[in-house]
């Protein structure tokens, strides 16, 4: 990661990211395999953050990334070029409608909100088994546009007043919904989970998750409802 020079009022380059990733999604079903998910996700992505622009710092991200399942069979390959704003607001300052973007908002007494809008450009290119992949369908490549937002709810953990039980929930929805221009399908997905942790700091949580609609790494179909313990560091 590389930092900029910080500037008061004009445009700069606040951060430059280069970074390697891996993300699993596994569910095993015993009787229903055609439930089953299995996408293992190697990839690397560069990020370059603009700052005070329209009243955010702009966030551009290109990443490349490799799908397989948990056996080692590649799947799909993809480009994704990504948008995102995160605002910060100044009293009294030149705050835009990007300024509100990603940033706590007060939600009631005794919890905050925060909505983070992005859009996202896709290419991929299938490799492995066409029919366990429902994106490749029609042909073997797909071009995919469309935004999506992240909506959070969390207790307020800075003012005694609130109750120790609300400082622990953590509510978050993500809505996406791409649009393929050479098959003219659309994919939507609604991921859901409310998370109550079961330590102070919040390491360790109990979360209740619901996933609706279509998988971006392949485009197979999910319902799924889930109560699992959840890690996070």
């Amino acid at each position: 990661m590389h930092y900029g020079e910080v500037l008061r009022d004009d445009p700069y380059i606040d951060t430059l990211t280069l970074a390697p990733y891996v993300n699993f999604d596994r569910v095993s079903n015993s009787t229903k395999i055609t439930n089953d998910v299995d996408n293992l996700t190697y990839g690397g992505v560069f990020e370059a953050g603009f700052a005070n622009v329209f009243g955010a710092t702009q966030y551009l991200d290109i990443s490349g990334e490799v799908v397989t399942s948990f056996a080692g069979e590649t799947k799909n390959w993809s480009v994704d070029l990504e948008w995102q704003p995160v605002g910060g607001i100044v009293p009294g300052g030149n705050n835009t409608i990007f300024s509100y973007m990603g940033t706590p908002l007060p939600f009631g007494r005794y919890f905050v909100i925060t909505a983070s809008p992005k859009l996202q450009a896709e290419y991929v290119s299938e490799l492995g088994e066409v029919s366990t992949q429902p994106i490749f369908a029609e042909h073997n490549q797909a071009f995919r546009t469309g935004p999506a937002v992240i909506l959070a709810i969390d207790g307020i953990k800075e003012f005694g007043y609130v109750p120790w039980w609300i400082q622990r929930i953590h509510y978050e929805i993500t809505y996406g919904w791409l649009y393929d221009f050479l098959s003219g399908r659309d994919y939507e997905l609604l991921d859901t989970s409310l998370t109550f942790a079961l330590d102070p700091k919040g390491h360790l949580g109990l979360t209740f998750s619901y996933r609706n609609g279509q998988l971006v790494e392949t485009g197979q179909d999910v319902d799924l409802a889930n109560i699992a313990l959840s890690v996070s560091y």
